[in-house]
């Protein structure tokens, strides 16, 4: 079994890594997972301060890292990523899509801005950026792709509508262009995660007393398991990959859980906005004393 383990680990060994959303959340932990593996890893995020500090953590365990500070939104910055990347290690073996945005807001609510910023993250700048890459990964005849969706893209949830559509389009994407790019040698995989311990949630306004999440070391490490073996699709925790077998047989079933997940979603907005009323209370009551 240990020998079997460290022919594994050596399968990442001087691999090029590229991670989108590098700075936080998963992106952050599957960076840091891959120290374990010495793998070369490209970290691109916007935020210049946090993409900093996950850099130094890897660079004090003798990684090597490239840092790109930039926007999955421009044109500019993926083709930078490409460019850069090739620039220093002359190569990409493993690009992670997993720059993403969400909210939970109602859809008649949602601002058309919101709209734009979500499909632009989540799947145009993707979509582009896949394309760049998998050009590069046909001309080394090999190399790999992983696209996070999400378990929610199976259950349409009317309190994420924009955001279930674009992780609906990332699944689908890797669907279509998997057996077209296998012909040049390059493995397409498909992660679908639910929520995790990560600032995701309260970006996207869900209080997780009311949602389960889990932790997202241990899906950094299953994400790096598909490093390893590329299978095509990842369901995590595993009970959701049978949640969305049984919505494909039944409307029913799919109807339930989209509205137990609408009314999970409506209760977190609630409590969100009873606890913000409640600090707000408190330093007006503060201030009142003082």
């Amino acid at each position: 079994m240990k020998k079997l383990k460290n022919k594994n680990s050596e399968k990442l060994r001087e691999k090029v890594v590229i991670i989108t959303g590098a700075s936080s959340g998963i992106g952050e932990q599957v960076a840091k997972e891959l120290i374990k593996y010495k793998a070369k890893v490209v970290l691109f995020a916007r935020t210049e301060e946090k993409l900093n500090k996950v850099e130094q953590i890897l660079q004090r365990k003798k990684i090597d890292t490239l840092r790109i500070v930039g926007d999955i939104k421009k044109n500019e910055d993926i083709k930078r990523i490409v460019d850069e990347t090739l620039k220093k290690y002359g190569k990409i073996d493993v690009l992670l899509n997993n720059a993403g945005y969400g909210k939970n807001i109602d859809f008649l609510e949602q601002s058309d801005e919101d709209i734009e910023e979500m499909i632009e993250t989540n799947v145009t700048g993707l979509i582009k950026l896949t394309k760049k890459v998998a050009k590069i990964m046909k001309k080394q005849g090999e190399g790999h792709i992983i696209n996070m969706s999400s378990a929610i893209a199976a259950v349409p949830t009317y309190r994420f509508t924009t955001y279930c559509i674009t992780k609906g389009a990332v699944k689908i994407l890797s669907e279509s262009i998997r057996n077209e790019l296998k012909k040049s040698g390059i493995k397409v995989s498909t992660i679908y995660p639910a929520l995790h311990d990560t600032p995701f949630c309260e970006k996207a306004n869900i209080n997780t007393k009311t949602f389960k999440t889990y932790k997202k070391e241990d899906l950094a490490k299953e994400i790096v398991k598909i490093m390893i073996n590329k299978k095509k699709e990842l369901y995590y925790p595993k009970m959701y990959g049978i949640l969305a077998k049984l919505t494909e047989h039944s409307t029913q079933i799919k109807t339930e859980l989209s509205k137990f997940f609408s009314r999970k979603l409506e209760e977190s907005r609630l409590i969100e906005k009873s606890e913000i009323k409640g600090t707000r209370r408190q330093t007006n009551t503060s201030k009142t004393v003082n």
